[in-house]
């Protein structure tokens, strides 16, 4: 969600309350806006309480401030890419194999790479440095999702049928 406040807005409403507000919100999903003549204060409290930065517009010519926004809007369309997904059913007969369940991460220049499941199937054995996933759904480890999250162009595929792949 996006929240765009002026100076006349947090006149009318208090500050913290706001704050209060937007902070009970789920994680960060609430991005702060700024235009008109809001104080830095102010906004800084409230992106603080959203979890993500302030994009702040104000002082800024009207071409300015597109531009800004449309980076600012671009970085979040990336940033929100979801790293968990539900396991699709397989299109051929019978129940899911759960041995034979893999997941591909294809990078937006098109090389494709196989992500390889955890060692044990959680979190817990994700490693910092290399591409994995795990179950519940499938979730891609912190730095997959990073990783996934810089390329606009990304995709991720669920393949049925081979042994599954962990590290």
């Amino acid at each position: 969600m996006l929240c765009f406040v002026s100076r006349l807005f947090s006149a009318i409403t208090e500050v913290a309350k706001v704050a209060a507000v937007i902070q009970s919100a789920p994680a960060k999903s609430v991005y702060i806006v700024g235009v008109g003549d809001l104080s830095a204060g102010t906004m800084d409290q409230w992106a603080a309480a959203s979890g993500n930065p302030a994009i702040s517009l104000v002082s800024m010519t009207p071409t300015q401030a597109a531009a800004t926004l449309r980076a600012a809007l671009d970085g979040i369309r990336t940033s929100a890419v979801s790293c968990s997904f539900a396991i699709p059913a397989p299109s051929g007969p019978g129940g899911i194999d759960y041995t034979k369940l893999n997941v591909t991460y294809q990078a937006g220049n098109g090389t494709v790479q196989d992500l390889r499941r955890t060692s044990n199937g959680t979190s817990s054995t994700c490693s910092g440095s290399t591409l994995g996933w795990y179950y519940e759904a499938i979730n891609l480890c912190p730095s997959t999702c990073s990783a996934l999250q810089q390329d606009a162009s990304a995709q991720v595929k669920v393949v049925f049928g081979c042994d599954t792949q962990t590290f």
